[in-house]
């Protein structure tokens, strides 16, 4: 025999003894599962049928305890009934008892009730005594404090109607002063015509006094020149050559003042608007968008 085949005796040898002895431990495996099966099942019955006798004994507990629970109720309940009765029976005695002390004290309580309902009435009385001696005080008072604050506004109308006449007296004695500042203008600038003779623009022509009533506001303002752009013209009586005055603020304020700054010359009327020459009061005069021009500050 070759080397070869004493090698696959050998494996054959062994495969046979692994066979073997996996039969054998296969076969002893199974009959020992068997039996643990069976066990098991034993042990599963045996369980079952004391549980059963368990439940059977908590059941006959359960139905006694019912029983007693039913007996204990129902004796409760006649306990019950015979309280209410006897509560019942105390309530009315403990009437009976009331009404009867309430006969005997009543007289007692009646008069000390109306004694301090008395003593209320008295205290209420003269608080409300002491409450009108306040009020009449604080009427006086009141009074007093009107007649003062009267007398104060008296005295502040009496002076704002003194610095009213003060201001109208001052802007009548302005407005005087430009009409004669106007009239000797103009008559210089006559002799000047008259000197020179030719014919003038609207610039050099003697300015006019525009109709009573006119009242504007500056709208433009040349960056480049003295020219002036204003929102009336020639449907509030405007035209060339018409002279306004300017100035700034309110001057139906009698406590303000309006500033004069100057004379507004008008060289171009149109009916909504119209372009001036503005003619400063002093150097330091500027005007602004929003300053007013009128015929008088009075608007007159």
């Amino acid at each position: 025999m070759t080397v070869i085949g004493k090698i696959l005796v050998f494996f054959v040898f062994i495969f046979s003894v692994a066979m073997a002895g996996l039969t054998v431990w296969t076969f002893t495996t199974r009959y020992n599962w068997k039996a643990y099966a069976d066990n098991a099942i034993n042990e599963a019955k045996k369980a079952e049928e004391a549980f059963k006798k368990e439940r059977a004994a908590h059941e006959a507990n359960l139905k006694a305890a019912g029983a007693a629970v039913a007996q204990l109720e129902s004796a409760l309940k006649n306990e019950q009934t015979r309280t209410e009765a006897e509560t019942r029976r105390a309530n009315e005695l403990q009437s009976k008892i009331d009404a009867q002390t309430n006969l005997a004290t009543g007289s007692d309580a009646n008069s000390k009730r109306f004694e301090s309902e008395l003593a209320q009435r008295q205290e209420e009385r003269n608080q409300l005594v002491k409450d009108k001696e306040d009020l009449q005080t604080r009427l006086v008072m009141l009074q007093n404090t009107i007649n003062e604050e009267r007398r104060r506004a008296t005295e502040a109308e009496i002076q704002e109607r003194s610095v009213r006449q003060i201001n109208q007296k001052l802007l009548k004695d302005l407005e005087n002063a430009l009409v004669t500042i106007r009239d000797l203008e103009s008559r210089a600038a006559g002799l000047s015509t008259g000197a020179s003779g030719g014919e003038r623009s609207v610039l050099d022509a003697t300015p006019r006094p525009a109709p009573p009533g006119v009242i504007g506001k500056i709208t433009e303002i040349s960056k480049t020149s003295d020219l002036v752009v204003i929102n009336i013209g020639s449907d509030s009586g405007l035209q060339a050559g018409h002279s306004l005055m300017v100035y700034r603020g309110d001057s139906g304020d009698a406590k303000i003042a309006p500033e004069y700054l100057g004379q507004l010359l008008l060289t171009r009327v149109d009916p909504k608007g119209a372009v001036g020459s503005f003619k400063p009061a002093t150097a330091s005069k500027k005007i602004m968008k929003g300053d007013s021009v009128a015929t008088s500050f009075g608007g007159k």
